[in-house]
Order: C-alpha cells, then sequence, then structure tokens
C-alpha cells in the first residue's frame, strides 16, 4: 500500500535566490508568499501555502522534500514504522510554514519530510507563465541509489517500473 498522496513541496539551495525566484515567478508563474526574505523565498503554485523554498545556500541544488502522508496515516503512525525499518526519524512541530506537524528522515544523502496536510492559503494562480497547479514529478540523485529505491519501495510502497544501468529508476 502507499504510504503517500502527493508530492507536496521541494526546498532547493541557490547561490542567487533573486535569479531562481525570476525563474519561479516569471517563467513558471508561481506566486511568491508574503513571508519571503532576500535570503529565503518561497512560492505556491496556487492551493497550498507554499510548494517551493528557495534559500541562500552555497551548496546549490536539491535540499528536501516534503510528501503528504495517505489519508488516515498520521505522522506519529508513520514516525513508528520508520524506526522499525531501522530508521532515525525525527519529528517536529511548528518546523515549516503552514505545517503542523512533521516527520523528518535521511535517506542515501536525502532529507525527506512527512505531513499530514499543510495549511491551505489559496493564494491563487498565477496570470502568466506555464502555471503548473502542483509539484507532478521529481528526479532524486544518490550515490547511493540501491538505499533509495528500497526506501520507496519497501517503505513507501512504490512499484519500480525501469531500471536504467543503476543511474535511474
Amino acid at each position: 500500500m502507499y504510504q503517500t498522496f502527493r508530492l507536496a513541496y521541494c526546498d532547493f539551495g541557490s547561490n542567487d535566490v533573486t535569479r531562481l525566484s525570476d525563474y519561479y515567478g516569471e517563467i513558471l508563474g508561481a506566486t511568491e508568499m508574503p513571508a519571503s526574505s532576500p535570503d529565503q523565498r518561497y512560492f505556491s503554485f496556487g492551493f497550498d501555502d507554499h510548494n517551493i523554498r528557495l534559500f541562500k545556500s552555497e551548496r546549490v541544488g536539491f535540499a528536501l522534500v516534503g510528501l503528504q502522508l495517505r489519508k488516515g496515516l498520521s505522522v506519529a503512525e508513520f514516525t513508528r514504522i520508520l524506526s522499525d525499518k531501522g530508521l532515525a526519524p525525527r519529528r517536529m512541530s511548528d518546523a515549516r510554514s503552514g505545517v503542523a506537524d512533521l516527520v523528518e528522515v535521511d535517506v542515501a544523502g536525502h532529507r525527506l519530510q512527512f505531513i499530514e496536510d499543510m495549511a491551505i492559503a489559496a493564494p491563487g494562480f498565477g496570470r502568466s507563465g506555464i502555471v503548473p497547479n502542483r509539484i507532478g514529478h521529481l528526479g532524486m540523485i544518490s550515490s547511493d541509489a540501491t538505499t533509495l529505491v528500497s526506501f520507496f519501495t519497501e517503505v513507501l510502497g512504490f512499484h519500480k517500473t525501469d531500471w536504467f544501468e543503476n543511474v535511474a529508476c
């Protein structure tokens, strides 16, 4: 059984937050949220408080992903599942705008957060650019792809559809 419902948010580090913000705002058509600052910006694709967080960092690129748990699965229950699998989950309250409770775990060099729900700020959809209504796809690179794939299949219940020479799945 799948443990997650949807890809909720992603965080990206950048040494030029303004330039990357221009991409998300002007090209993609995401709505910049008011809590933004010069070193940190939040963007919404329409329904959620934020779907993208950009922050100033010398380490450029993907920083973390937030996944919404399937209906009926609580953060507390999923924390126990992660612990039972030998992982070291960290439960946090109010650690993220619009999210009251989450559990975070590191897997194969990636930080993953799991939430029950996110505040619906309903900023509306952008009026120019591509204007997606959600995050629908994410590619993750790992030097330990086998562990990452095992987590997604054995813990989250995803199905492996393709495997490309231990490079992509």
